[in-house]
């Protein structure tokens, strides 16, 4: 059984039955769409809305030729262009040093090269935090400019509180000498993640549209979805069977299965395991925090709103915006356009549970304040609000989730896979490999490949 249809779910459930398909498999889900945090929702007349920019960057061939292959559409293949609005500048995104120091002047050239061999001369003695490994790798001064300003934006939480891991796994290695000798000789290069250099490669129609080719494949062979189905209970029978109580229409179903894989925010899963888990994992699990995300889509006949398909802010309402019309002409109906606005917060907030109208009137300050767009040019809105999006990397996140992931790998029968199941970053390929390898190995160790008998 599966809970939850993202593509760490749908691509598990789908590798299962391509490997044996006698398997039975079946898979519940708490919307009434598939995708999870990869889904186009389908708001009808015509807009099919991701849940902000997802563009797919594919390491291996064979994982994209299998995406390809998988689509019912034309997968798109994009140039890396975005910007980030900082100082009432706009910046490339990932800004390299060689940008920001032609873009904000000879000052903070001197200043960031001064601080950069500084923190290279008297190196903190270890990586304690985000602002350790900023200092350390950009040096005081662009730290305190740029990263610093944007990452507690952002996160809602000070630097100094955020582990250094979040860095390495999640911001390009930007070398600020080789970027100022590139001043003087072309022919030295800055340095990125190699991922970064990966090309961009969006469904026509939507990402939700590889959420849909899975199902789509699901369904010939059998696979059955329960939408509108939200798990509320999951119990430990014995070491062979695992009971899934689910709320759907206002009234509980109980399910059964030998094999459960789970999709679902760790910390909720924790919550609704019976028998209860013991104290001090139920108290590790309550440490682990998530970055929630609002989105409001304003539909508007305005074209070329944005100077690139999306742009990050500091110091505005909202942190990232994407217009839909620079990525595919088939999010909306034809002649218009639509603007992603996106906010990140805490679900713990005021802001979580501001209205449709309130987040508007947010919003829309800022967006008219730097001219972008103004209240007449919206003509339909929709919004869509996330709890679980981005795993929160405090000091202590390591030492709580080993404790949680300790005691679910105590039971057999019961997996997690997924950025909110595994507390983990995953982009959408690895998701995809990783509940592949998953499936493997599950078949390989219950000796079920190739055979014919059911398990659920």
């Amino acid at each position: 059984m599966v809970l939850g249809t993202g593509l760490s779910g749908l691509s598990y459930a789908y590798r299962i039955k391509e490997k044996n398909p006698g398997l039975d498999v079946h898979i519940v889900e708490k919307l009434p769409y598939v995708g999870g945090l990869a889904a186009s929702a389908p708001f009808g007349g015509g807009y099919f809305l991701d849940f902000g920019p997802h563009f797919l960057t594919v390491e291996k061939d064979e994982t994209l030729r299998m995406i390809k292959s998988l689509l019912n559409t034309k997968l798109l293949k994009m140039d890396r262009h975005c910007l980030l609005y900082f100082n009432n500048r706009y910046l490339s995104y990932p800004p390299s040093p060689r940008n920001i120091i032609f873009e904000l002047g000879l000052k903070t050239a001197f200043l960031s090269t001064f601080s950069y061999f500084k923190s290279k001369v008297f190196p903190p003695k270890e990586f304690k935090s985000f602002e350790d490994w900023s200092i350390y790798n950009f040096g005081e001064y662009l730290h305190k400019i740029f990263f610093k300003p944007y990452t507690e934006n952002f996160w809602g939480i000070q630097s100094n509180e955020l582990a250094a891991k979040w860095a390495e796994t999640r911001i390009s290695r930007m070398n600020l000498i080789t970027a100022i000798l590139g001043i003087f000789l072309k022919s030295v290069t800055e340095t990125s993640l190699d991922r970064d250099k990966l090309p961009l490669h969006y469904p026509v129609g939507g990402i939700g549209d590889l959420a849909e080719s899975f199902t789509d494949k699901l369904s010939e062979k059998g696979v059955k979805i329960d939408f509108n189905s939200d798990v509320k209970r999951i119990e430990l029978i014995r070491n062979d069977e695992i009971e899934v109580t689910c709320s759907a229409d206002g009234s509980e179903r109980l399910f059964s299965s030998r094999n459960v894989i789970s999709t679902l925010p760790i910390t909720y899963l924790i919550d609704i395991i019976e028998p209860k888990p013991p104290k001090k994992v139920l108290s590790a699990a309550s440490k682990l925090r998530f970055r929630s995300l609002i989105v409001m889509y304003l539909v508007t006949k305005k074209k070329d709103v944005l100077k690139a398909p999306y742009v990050y802010y500091h110091n505005r309402a909202y942190h990232r915006l994407t217009e839909s019309s620079k990525i595919s002409r088939k999010l909306c109906p034809k002649n218009e356009n639509v603007i992603f606005v996106e906010k990140s917060c805490f679900a713990d907030e005021d802001l979580w549970n501001y209205d449709k109208d309130q987040i508007f009137d947010m919003f829309m300050r800022d967006l008219e304040k730097d001219g972008i767009l103004h209240r007449k040019d919206v003509i339909k809105t929709f919004l869509i609000k996330k709890e679980h999006v981005y795993p929160v990397y405090m000091h202590d996140f390591n030492i709580n989730l080993q404790i949680v992931k300790d005691y679910l790998n105590g039971i057999r029968n019961l997996k997690t896979l997924g950025r909110p199941g595994e507390f983990l970053y995953l982009d959408m390929d690895q998701s995809i490999e990783r509940s592949f390898a998953a499936a493997d190995k599950l078949l390989e160790e219950t000796g079920l490949r190739n055979k014919q008998s059911p398990d659920g």
